[in-house]
């Protein structure tokens, strides 16, 4: 993929659909390690279904929150989980912009 997209030495070939077997050329684009970060999927085993959303046991809500810059912003809390990936999906659009690996509301994560 790094020959494919001609990926500049210190930078990073991002795979738009996540999807690290499709190196077609349409798929690929360079980044940063901190845009090649935002394009992940959410981690496994997380109390979450969604990215950026975990269960804050003391207040017994969900969590929404968000990186940027090595520093984790809370974007507030929630009654539903499905409200808190919405807030990540705002946040993300803004602070990631085409980077931005959104939730799929509903779906199974």
């Amino acid at each position: 993929h790094v020959l494919i997209n001609d990926t500049p030495i210190g930078m990073r070939t991002d795979h738009i659909d996540g999807d690290t077997l499709n190196n077609q050329r349409h798929n690929l684009r360079t980044a940063t390690v901190q845009n090649n970060q935002w394009n992940r999927t959410k981690s496994a085993n997380k109390s979450s279904r969604y990215k950026g959303v975990s269960w804050h046991k003391t207040t017994k809500k969900w969590r929404s929150y968000i990186k940027l810059n090595d520093k984790t912003k809370c974007l507030g809390y929630f009654h539903s989980e499905e409200e808190a990936a919405i807030a990540y999906n705002v946040a993300a659009k803004e602070l990631h912009g085409e980077f931005s690996k959104l939730n799929k509301i509903g779906e199974k994560a």
